[in-house]
């Protein structure tokens, strides 16, 4: 799966690529979309230089995301069931996509923004050219006919032409005092939704919330939920021991049968979700947990039985969850680039990071729970060595906002196609488990 997009023919060495997705969420913290940010790299460079030389990063265009749906198994692959914000550039009155988006995707999948060229997504300078008013007026009102979402910037550029068409307001959550009649007039029109796009924190969030607002847009989800507890519950550290018992690479098919069969809930649906098959394409009952790893691997049931413990440290923290599984599979995916040998270490270590976003308290403890190499306490607890470099990377890469220097030496284009590549893994994964559940 390549996650990179072509850049301009001009200059064939730069080429687009996906940086994290920014959830937005509601009050329960539940993801309702993603914006999808692009940003152009040159991996002929040195990191540091390929950074400093990187394009402002963009809301994904639907031009760029028509690209990259060729390019992987489609949109689900991106934001899972959730809808895709993206942005449509109006060139002028010459460009043949006027009223004709390239788009692929249908109306309940995303919402869009229709910005000038030139225009950033944040509202800053534009150079698109003077006159087209009316223009990118008719292409608003086309995509509403269509049924498409809109989504303009509170006090915008886009928002002179397209206010009354939109069904979403996004709005600064730092605004100035003078603004603050006009945002909570935002926050409680009936008529469409206001997100507070930019939130940094679930303090913030729960300020807006106290007056009124019901949508956030940001990458506090990334971090944990909850103040940091002085311990880790009893329950939730026997899920990380299984976890680890899990994932170790020692576990024989025979050790993996018996941990499963020593939880009576979870062995019930790895056994259920192993008759469904998943992509192997085997329809037959699955008797035993013995049955189920000669049939379908080791690997395969280790990855579902994962899944379901962390779903089941935290249920109502889903996004928690994907962020760790994607975290994890990145971090081995990265691995193998830099240190082949270190790719189940790697993953260790981003699951680590990733279930203290679930649990909410020390990493220490963690660590400590699942008697891990020192390599990787290093790593998750001083960000050191090799694995730390590649944890860091990981990390940074999910909530970016512009290129970031990387320390694990690898290009930014094949970090990207690692990011897309673990998204689809993980949402498979999921996609697997929630359907036998269903």
């Amino acid at each position: 799966m390549d996650a990179t997009l072509p850049a301009s023919p001009a200059d064939s060495r730069r080429t687009f690529v996906l940086l994290g997705r920014m959830p937005i969420f509601d009050r329960q913290l539940e993801v309702i979309g993603y914006e999808l940010a692009c940003a152009t790299a040159n991996d002929d460079a040195d990191s540091t230089e390929s950074t400093r030389n990187a394009e402002a990063v963009e809301s994904l265009s639907t031009s760029r995301m028509e690209t990259l749906l060729t390019e992987t198994d489609g949109v689900d692959c991106l934001v899972g069931s959730k809808r895709a914000w993206l942005t449509i550039r109006h060139h002028g009155s010459d460009d043949r996509s006027d009223g004709e988006p390239p788009l692929s995707l249908t109306p309940n999948r995303c919402v869009l923004r229709v910005l000038r060229e030139g225009e950033r997504s944040g509202g800053g300078e534009r150079s698109g050219r003077k006159g087209d008013e009316q223009d990118i007026r008719g292409l608003g009102e086309s995509l509403r006919k269509r049924g498409y979402p809109l989504a303009v910037s509170a006090w915008s550029e886009e928002a002179r032409f397209l206010d009354d068409l939109a069904s979403f307001t996004l709005v600064d959550p730092d605004l100035q005092n003078d603004k603050l009649g006009e945002c909570l007039d935002l926050i409680n029109d009936p008529r469409r939704g206001a997100v507070m796009a930019g939130v940094r924190s679930l303090q913030q969030v729960l300020e807006w919330s106290r007056a009124g607002a019901t949508l956030f847009q940001g990458h506090v989800l990334s971090k944990p939920t909850g103040e940091p507890a002085d311990a880790i519950s009893p329950g939730r550290l026997a899920c990380v021991e299984l976890i680890s018992r899990l994932r170790d690479p020692d576990t024989t098919p025979k050790d993996l049968a018996r941990i499963l069969s020593g939880d009576v809930s979870l062995s019930y649906r790895v056994l259920h979700v192993s008759s469904l098959g998943a992509s192997s394409g085997l329809r037959r009952p699955v008797r035993s947990i013995e049955e189920a790893v000669v049939l379908l691997g080791r690997d395969r049931l280790s990855s579902w039985a994962t899944f379901m413990t962390l779903a089941d440290m935290s249920p109502h923290a889903n996004e928690q969850v994907t962020i760790a599984l994607v975290r994890a599979r990145m971090c081995e995916l990265l691995a193998t680039s830099v240190e082949p040998s270190l790719a189940d270490e790697a993953f260790t270590a981003g699951l680590i990071s990733g279930i203290a976003l679930i649990v909410g308290g020390p990493p220490s403890q963690l660590v400590a729970r699942m008697s891990v190499t020192d390599d990787i306490a290093d790593a998750v607890l001083e960000h050191r060595g090799v694995l730390g470099s590649i944890l860091v990377d990981v990390c940074e890469w999910e909530v970016a906002t512009n290129l970031p220097a990387l320390r694990s030496g690898i290009g930014h284009t094949q970090v990207g196609s690692h990011y897309l590549a673990a998204l689809g893994w993980a949402s498979q994964l999921a996609g697997t488990v929630q359907s036998a559940a269903a």
